[in-house]
Formats: C-alpha cells, structure tokens, sequence
C-alpha cells in the first residue's frame, strides 16, 4: 500500500484512493453532511446507504401504496364518468331516432292524406 492512501486525520490506510476519499468525506470530516431520508427524516453518511434504505422505508411505501390506490380510485371514477356519459348519448340517440320515426310517420300520413284528397278531388 502506498503512504498516500492514509487519512492524515485518523492514520487509517485504504487500498485505493477512492477508499480513503469516501472515508474522508463520512467519518473523518470535521462537518459530517448527513443525508435525510425525505420521508421519515433518517440520517445517512451515504448516499448507497440512503439509496439502499429507500427501498425499505416505510413511510416512503405507505405514500406510494397511498398514491397507487388513489390512481386506482381515480381512475374508475373515470371510468364510470365515460359511462355515464356514453349512456346519455345512447339514450340521446335512442330519443333522436324515435323523433325521427314520429316524423317519418306523420310525413307519411300526411302524404297518404293528401293523396287521398287528389284521388278524390280528381273522380
């Protein structure tokens, strides 16, 4: 190993530089930054520990289990809101085509009438 690896703060010596410079910026730093979990406001030196311990943190699982659901609810809302509406269409075109059948009769009539009228009128 070579002397350059040593902490000049703690005498610890590393195998690579990299090492030495992790150690130096976690533990032997005379202002250590923690990192917070957003969720339940854990410290971390790491941020591979922070990472890590998102994917086990509770609050952050309960919030997006929360998230998913409320997407879920949301989401047949939707879908029964669609339905509403594509049952009021059905029942507009349903009402739109009995008008039109109540017109297509008196139209007939009417012009059954009439030609009654002629024949007569023309005997």
């Amino acid at each position: 190993m070579s002397s350059q690896n040593v902490c000049n703060k703690c005498g610890k010596t590393f195998s690579n530089v990299g090492n030495l410079n992790v150690h130096k910026k976690t533990v032997c730093n005379d202002v250590i930054k923690y990192l917070n979990c957003e969720f339940c406001l854990a410290n971390f030196k790491r941020r591979s520990t922070l990472n890590s311990h998102y994917g086990t943190c509770k609050i952050k699982l309960e919030k997006e289990s929360n998230k998913e659901k409320s997407i879920y609810i949301e989401n047949e809302q939707i879908k029964k809101e669609l339905l509403n509406i594509k049952i009021e269409n059905r029942k507009q075109k349903d009402k739109q085509k009995i008008t039109n059948q109540k017109y297509e009769t008196e139209l007939k009539n009417n012009r059954n009438f009439q030609l009654l009228v002629y024949i007569n009128y023309t005997r």
